[in-house]
C-alpha cells in the first residue's frame, strides 16, 4: 500500500508542475517537484518518481524526452491532450468544438415540434 500513496503523491506533484508551465516542456526531477527534499540520499523515491513518469508517459498522460541516460531527471517533460482531460483542465484553445449553434437549435426545434405534434394528436383522439 506504501507504493500506492507515494505514487499518488509522485502523480500529484508532476501533474501540477506540468500544468502550472503548459505548454512549454520542462526539466523534472523529484527534488524540482518537492516529492523528495533536495538532500535526500535514499535511492527508493527516486526510483519510485522515475517509475511514476515512466507509467504516466506509458498511459499517454505525460511525455518527455526517453533519450536522457539519467534516471532520475526526465527532460522536455509535457502534459499531453489526455493529461489536460484527466486534470479536467482543457485550455479553451485546444477544446473539441461542440456542435455549431444552428444544429443544435434545429435539434430544439424538432423535439419541440414532436412534442406538440403528439400532443395535438392525443388530444385529437380524446376528443373524437
Amino acid at each position: 500500500m506504501h507504493n500506492i500513496t507515494e505514487f499518488n503523491r509522485a502523480c500529484k506533484a508532476i501533474f501540477s508542475a506540468l500544468y502550472d508551465e503548459f505548454p512549454v516542456p520542462i526539466d523534472i526531477t523529484p527534488e524540482g517537484v518537492g516529492f523528495i527534499e533536495e538532500f535526500d540520499i535514499h535511492e527508493a523515491p527516486r526510483v519510485l518518481f522515475g517509475a511514476t513518469m515512466c507509467f504516466l508517459a506509458d498511459e499517454q498522460f505525460i511525455i518527455y524526452d526517453r533519450g536522457r541516460a539519467n534516471m532520475h531527471l526526465k527532460s522536455r517533460a509535457r502534459l499531453t491532450a489526455k493529461g489536460l482531460a484527466r486534470l479536467q483542465r482543457m485550455p479553451e484553445g485546444i477544446q473539441p468544438q461542440a456542435s455549431p449553434l444552428i444544429d443544435r437549435l434545429r435539434i430544439a426545434t424538432n423535439s419541440i415540434g414532436d412534442q406538440v405534434s403528439k400532443t395535438a394528436t392525443s388530444e385529437t383522439v380524446s376528443q373524437v
